[in-house]
């Protein structure tokens, strides 16, 4: 199991570190480069991620698309721009990266695309030396920005996704949600749930970004 968590950092990311330390669980934050010079507090939060054991950071983009997906994806090298301007400024050297908007993987042995017109972008984010990581799972929100349903809901999800071998990478489930959602008692607690509930299934163990399988081979 994988938990990843965008767009931080953002309102949320404290709640989200106090989940993780109480749990005693890692996660890997995709990190948005203009959301680090938000504020000060947004820095600050940067500064904790960076030196938390239980964190790891991976690349969002900087501008996150400026929420416009379909112009950004349209212009490749700009895309490619975007994301090396987030990796020189945050120093994120490992080039594992997620797409905004977009559920797109570039590994050496997972190609996948969501929509076909954000095809040559990746093409070139993975050319450039990104690894490319999307998801299997995410917890969306409702229409106040916290967390749609309730945490029994996900995790039958979760045995779906394994029962019927839907995940990417056999026996490997990347999970996704936003720091952002993470603002109110009910979501933190839903979430919270959600992760003691996997541990003490004991069939789960959770791993960081960087250890999924064949990620760090040398791209073709």
């Amino acid at each position: 199991m994988y938990l990843t968590f965008d767009d931080g950092p953002n309102r949320g990311t404290e709640n989200l570190l106090r989940i993780l330390h109480k749990r005693n669980v890692c996660a890997t934050a995709f990190l948005v480069g203009k959301h680090v010079y938000g504020s000060k507090k947004q820095q600050q939060d940067l500064e904790l991620l960076r030196k938390d054991q239980l964190i790891e950071l991976a690349n969002h983009s900087f501008t996150h698309a400026h929420n416009r997906y379909t112009d950004f994806y349209k212009n490749p090298a700009a895309v490619v721009h975007d994301f090396d301007t987030a990796k020189d400024s945050l120093r994120l050297y490992d080039r594992i990266a997620r797409t905004p908007g977009r559920n797109i993987w570039r590994l050496n042995n997972i190609t996948v695309t969501d929509l076909k017109s954000s095809k040559d972008a990746a093409d070139q984010l993975k050319q450039a030396g990104y690894k490319v990581v999307g998801w299997d799972l995410e917890w969306k929100p409702n229409n106040t920005m916290a967390l749609k349903g309730k945490h029994e809901e996900m995790l039958k999800k979760v045995d779906s996704i394994f029962f019927n071998d839907l995940e990417k990478t056999s026996r490997h489930l990347v999970f996704l949600t936003h720091d952002q959602y993470l603002t109110d008692s009910d979501s933190v607690n839903e979430l919270d749930l959600f992760i003691e509930k996997l541990q003490k299934s004991n069939r789960f163990v959770f791993r960081k970004i960087s250890e999924y399988p064949k990620i760090n081979e040398v791209l073709n």
